[in-house]
């Protein structure tokens, strides 16, 4: 392995930043509605401890199981969308499960191996190329979602910190 993707750690600051900032109502027409909310989740799908290895039976289900509780979450439960980004195509065994378990699709998954693979999947993405198509149809079901609660003027915004390192092949002033 070259490097490390301590998932379970990803998805535990969501449910701080889910628990901590995530807003609950939003005011409509002098009215609270409930507010949706949305964990998106992108890895190779081999969630590893410190030291490389890849951690199926450890960290991979704490991920899955924080994951539960975001999505059961009693102030507010929220959705949770996996991108599994794959080191090769044939990599579709452990990650694959891994990256659906962690997603909506599979809401009473508490471990990895919890659950009957599913034909469809809505929450579930794999990517192995067009990645801007994957990320576009997210936000287009986020949207469509959050219109619905709110209007159709709803917008969405991803603030990116900083200190967060694109890379240089990447054109550091996105836009979207």
């Amino acid at each position: 392995t070259i490097g490390n993707t301590p998932t379970h750690i990803g998805v535990k600051m969501a449910q701080k930043v889910m628990d901590t900032w995530g807003r609950t109502t939003q005011t409509k027409d002098g009215k609270d509605v409930g507010v949706e909310r949305f964990v998106i989740v992108f890895s190779d799908g081999q969630p590893t401890k410190s030291t490389s290895d890849i951690d199926f039976s450890g960290t991979g289900n704490t991920a899955v199981s924080t994951a539960y509780d975001i999505k059961h979450s009693a102030t507010k439960p929220s959705t949770v969308y996996t991108i599994f980004c794959p080191k090769s195509t044939e990599d579709t065994g452990n990650g694959r499960k891994f990256m659906q378990r962690l997603s909506s699709d599979y809401p009473d998954a508490k471990t990895y191996n919890a659950g009957t693979d599913k034909k469809e999947h809505k929450y579930y993405k794999y990517a192995t190329s067009d990645l801007t198509q994957i990320f576009e149809n997210i936000t287009q079901e986020i949207l469509v979602v959050a219109s619905e609660s709110y209007g159709v003027n709803t917008t969405m915004r991803d603030f990116i910190n900083n200190n967060y390192f694109i890379g240089n092949s990447i054109d550091k002033n996105l836009t979207s």
